[in-house]
């Protein structure tokens, strides 16, 4: 039988290796909102250095979560076309989702959803504390905000906050389920 060039397969110690990396940016950024706060260490009081770790924020994070999502999304896929019945997981709530700017409630996201959202979001913010000790120094809260629309025009854009460590933490289950 020839290889069917076309299918990658979803390797989940890589998957588990890049979503251990996206939770050490969350942390290691606290960790160095604390080390500014004191104040302890001259270098991290400099505003070179709170301008480095927004840049890290902008643009590592991201890549990061979109990988992580879309890989998930991947092996959620592969669990559901495999065993249907073990996809359980999928439905772990990690964020919320409704319509764009509206002030109603918003229902439960699941995995599956959070997964779909960061794919085909349009949009993405990453919440930043709004009050640190020292000023100008903003810590990621592990929140991130997508924007982006339905394919239907008629159900108009959609909002989706997720938390990270949620989000995480599902992923995790989701591929403790895969290798199973």
């Amino acid at each position: 039988m020839a290889a069917d060039l076309y299918h990658f397969p979803i390797d989940s110690a890589e998957i588990r290796r890049e979503l251990y990396s996206l939770m050490a940016l969350l942390f290691a950024d606290e960790k160095m909102g604390e080390l500014a706060k004191r104040q302890k260490v001259r270098a991290f009081q400099e505003e070179s250095f709170v301008r480095l770790s927004n840049d890290v924020i902008r643009t590592v994070l991201p890549l990061k979560f979109l990988t992580v999502a879309a890989a998930v999304r991947g092996a959620l896929d592969n669990i559901a076309d495999k065993e249907p019945s073990r996809i359980s997981c999928e439905s772990a709530v990690c964020g919320k989702y409704g319509k764009a700017h509206s002030k109603g409630g918003k229902e439960p996201l699941s995995l599956r959803e959070a997964c779909n959202k960061a794919i085909h979001a349009k949009k993405t913010l990453f919440y930043q504390r709004q009050k640190v000790a020292r000023p100008g120094v903003a810590v990621f809260n592990g929140k991130i905000m997508l924007y982006g629309a339905h394919q239907n025009p008629k159900h108009g854009d959609w909002e989706a906050e997720i938390d990270l460590e949620k989000f995480a933490a599902a992923c995790l289950v989701a591929l403790k389920t895969q290798t199973q």
